[in-house]
């Protein structure tokens, strides 16, 4: 069987390729209607075809006659070693024998040449004018042949114009015999692309032999073919069994991925949350600091296990599309960064290809604070840091801190790679790419000085007010408006650390030091997995011992959360460090799924107790809350109903509704008058009880300044009582 496939030669010309057993086949000038351009003729530009027989033909009546004649150069031959031509060949009208010839020329050499008397072998007229004309199918070869292209001229010896004898020619096939490549047992072409069939050893896939088969494809021995892989194929072979493996691996990685994402997600916004609400102020810090300490153990120079490479990269994905490497228009290939895990696994080099997604999130802040900066310093004219705006306005400088010193270890990370590439700048994406890792760098560097200098000064002026000043008065004194703005700025970096000492109220910058010192060892020592596991779990460790010798949480979530954060790391840290050592004693390399599922297990302990502590925060603020409204409102109630009550009697006085009180039974509150002040009991509001008029409705107390003090005189009746004062 024959397939034909059309290619596309020149603009002039298109050829038909017919794949045959190791043969390469052109044909031109092919059936109705043919093909005919790309030719070079004695006619120059004009028409050089006509039409005899009801067929097309190139030459013929009027066209080809003395002294004219037809070229046409085919290239791009695969390596072969033989050729073979055949063509149809038209004698037209008044052919006179053997001095009229028909000539046909390969490469300017004569290989066919046959004379013609139109009245011997002309079976009739067909076309042309009243002579007999004739059309054969001629064959040459095979013709020893090797160069990769080949050219054909069709001329004959007339004498006469083609209006008395022509000639024309149509329908030829040129059949190149090729030189299979070793991959190929037949082909139509002198590559492993172009082959018919497969030596053993090499499988057919299309048209292309290849050992081994593509992925998802198996080798077929028996026919030397790449068959499709299936579902629930029985005795699998190997390749199909390694696609089951994959397609299971694929399906865990996206799950735990998925989910360790969602975890990391809800765990950040709850904390955040409970950051904006005063709940819990470090406890972003801490979670951020744990989960990228976990997820970077991703960059370990051991062959992690699919459930634990998804487990990482959800930890580190944001929700927020990292949009600005689609500017990156270099193949991937082409960025990777040449060390360790990080040329194994593909990583680019390229700093805003990995932390595009965090500079937008950090961008969102920056305008947050931005806009707030702008709305505080043209509305607010008193103190800002009592004003609802300015809160506002220093929530989100303690975002962005949060994050920054959260986000530490990528920050470092990515930076050092990009600057460490600077052959990679070729182009605007990763000349900006290389100036934001600079700057980054900087940057953070500068941020964590300017800090410290603030919490330095904060905290020297909570030491010296703690042990010299005694009374609110001088509190307020030593403290001016600006040293209450800055505490509120920097308050999510120390408020809930203790300040008993330095230690503990400058704990941020240990948990800072504890974070480059884990990426920077993770990043230096990729060429000895072991000591580099090692050295992680060392550090992890001793951290711990520090934090629970120096104690400098506040509150008991902020302890509990920091010391399950590290109880997690080492958990991931001890878990690589088992697989570093058995790749090094065994030389084993395939992943193993037990420490996958450890992993994951430790990051869903991770985020679930930080997801359980800041809900519970959200919880507890809501709650407080409630009862402060609650509180608020028993209070509105209380006062309205005793002004009610006031309200009422004072009516009924006015109506002189009232009995005759028993002056004996009148209460009269004594006070202790004294030369400054007394209390006393306004009796006209005491007598107003019409049911027990020893039992006043409402008590009215008042102040009074006594200047001097007259003996009281009990009145005789009501009428009497109303018309004297018992202040006088």
């Amino acid at each position: 069987m024959q397939a034909a496939v059309v290619v596309k030669l020149s603009s002039l010309s298109k050829l038909i390729f017919w794949l045959a057993l190791g043969q390469y086949v052109i044909t031109d000038v092919w059936g109705e209607p043919p093909n005919s351009t790309g030719w070079e003729t004695s006619l120059g530009v004009s028409e050089y075809t006509s039409t005899c027989g009801g067929e097309t033909i190139i030459g013929g009546y009027e066209k080809f006659g003395a002294n004219d004649w037809a070229k046409k150069t085919y290239s791009d031959l695969p390596a072969h070693t033989n050729v073979s031509l055949q063509f149809d060949i038209y004698f037209i009208d008044s052919w006179d024998g053997a001095a009229d010839i028909y000539l046909v020329y390969v490469d300017n050499d004569n290989e066919y040449s046959q004379s013609h008397h139109t009245a011997g072998n002309s079976s009739g007229n067909v076309c042309g004018s009243i002579w007999a004309d004739n059309k054969t199918t001629v064959t040459i070869g095979p013709i020893p042949h090797n160069s990769t292209s080949i050219t054909l001229k069709f001329s004959s010896t007339l004498n006469s114009g083609p209006e008395d004898e022509s000639f024309g020619f149509k329908n030829i096939k040129i059949t190149v015999d090729v030189i299979c490549t070793p991959a190929c047992l037949t082909c139509f072409g002198d590559s492993e692309s172009e082959c018919y069939t497969c030596a053993d050893g090499w499988y057919l896939n299309g048209t292309t032999c290849l050992n081994p088969c593509p992925w998802g494809y198996w080798g077929d021995d028996t026919a030397n073919v790449c068959r499709e892989c299936t579902e629930n194929m029985e005795n699998a072979p190997p390749p199909c069994v390694a696609v089951e493996e994959a397609n299971y691996a694929t399906t865990v990685k996206k799950a735990a991925s998925v989910t360790s994402e969602a975890l990391a997600t809800t765990t950040s916004t709850l904390q955040s949350a409970n950051a904006i609400s005063g709940t819990s102020l470090i406890n972003l810090l801490l979670s951020l600091s744990a989960i990228e300490s976990i997820a970077n153990m991703q960059y370990l120079n051991v062959n992690h296990s699919a459930m634990a490479v998804g487990a990482y990269s959800g930890l580190s994905s944001s929700l927020i599309p990292n949009w600005i490497a689609n500017f990156n228009h270099l193949s991937e290939e082409n960025v990777v960064f040449n060390y360790g895990i990080f040329e194994k696994n593909q990583f680019s080099a390229l700093y805003l290809d990995n932390n595009g997604d965090f500079l937008t999130e950090l961008l969102g802040y920056g305008c947050a604070w931005f806009l707030t900066g702008v709305i505080c310093s043209i509305t607010v004219k008193e103190n800002l840091a009592r004003t609802k705006i300015g809160k506002v306005y220093a929530i989100t400088i303690g975002l962005i801190f949060s994050n920054v010193f959260g986000h530490v270890q990528t920050l470092t990370l990515f930076s050092l790679i990009q600057i460490l590439k600077i052959s990679l700048v070729v182009d605007a994406y990763t000349g900006i790419s290389y100036i934001l890792a600079y700057l980054t760098l900087t940057s953070v560097a500068g941020l964590y000085v300017l800090c410290f200098i603030k919490l330095k000064a904060i905290f020297d002026k909570k030491f010296k007010s703690k042990y010299t000043i005694r009374s609110s008065r001088e509190l307020e004194a030593f403290k001016d408006e600006k040293d209450e703005w800055n505490e509120m700025k920097y308050e999510m970096l120390y408020e809930d650390f203790n300040e008993t000492s330095p230690s503990s109220f400058f704990f941020a910058y240990w948990i800072a030091a504890f974070n480059i010192v884990h990426i920077l060892l993770i990043f230096t020592l990729q060429s000895v997995p072991v000591i580099q596991c090692l050295s992680v779990v060392v550090v992890a460790i001793t951290f711990t011992i520090f934090s629970a010798i120096v104690k400098p949480m506040k509150k008991k979530s902020a302890n509990f959360i920091h010391f399950s954060n590290f109880a997690c790391i080492l958990v991931v840290s001890l878990t690589n460090l088992a697989v570093a050592i058995k790749e090094a004693a065994t030389g084993d390399y395939t992943s193993n799924k037990l420490a996958g599922w450890v992993i994951f297990v430790a990051v869903m302990a991770n985020t679930g107790v930080n997801i359980l502590i800041g809900f519970g925060g959200m919880v507890i603020q809501l709650f407080q809350i409630i009862k402060k409204k609650i509180s608020k409102a028993r209070e509105k109630e209380e006062k309205n109903s005793k002004t009610d009550s006031n309200r009422s009697a004072n009516s009924a006085h006015k109506k002189g509704d009232v009995e005759k009180p028993d002056s004996s039974k009148l209460l009269v509150q004594k006070s202790s008058l004294d030369r400054n002040s007394v209390a006393v009991i306004d009796l006209t509001a005491a007598i107003l009880n019409p049911g027990d008029p020893s039992q006043p409705l409402g008590i009215k107390r008042r102040k009074i300044i006594v200047r001097r003090v007259q003996p009281f005189q009990a009145p005789n009746n009501a009428i009497e009582l109303n018309s004297r004062s018992l202040s006088s």
